[in-house]
């Protein structure tokens, strides 16, 4: 049922909806980068996420893709579809 994968896919599934606005602040982004730190490689169970590395690079990716602003913010991110 759960595990580094699940965990990984929910991951996924929250930083798809991750906006930044001048009305919220950076709150959403800040967390986004929080929850990146804990599960990429400079968190702590290194070896717990290692096999789901690639998904959050490729979601990542893809928010990057998606949001290519002039200012360079995250303005209208899509469910990244990865798996």
């Amino acid at each position: 049922m759960g595990g580094a994968k699940s965990e990984v896919d929910y991951a996924v599934e929250l930083l798809s909806h991750v906006r930044g606005s001048h009305l919220t602040g950076q709150r959403e982004i800040e967390f986004a980068v929080d929850l990146v730190r804990f599960l990429g490689p400079n968190g702590q169970n290194v070896e717990y996420y290692r096999a789901h590395f690639e998904t959050l690079a490729k979601c990542l990716h893809e928010l990057r893709v998606a949001n290519r602003p002039e200012e360079y913010e995250i303005n209208a991110p899509r469910k990244c579809t990865v798996s």
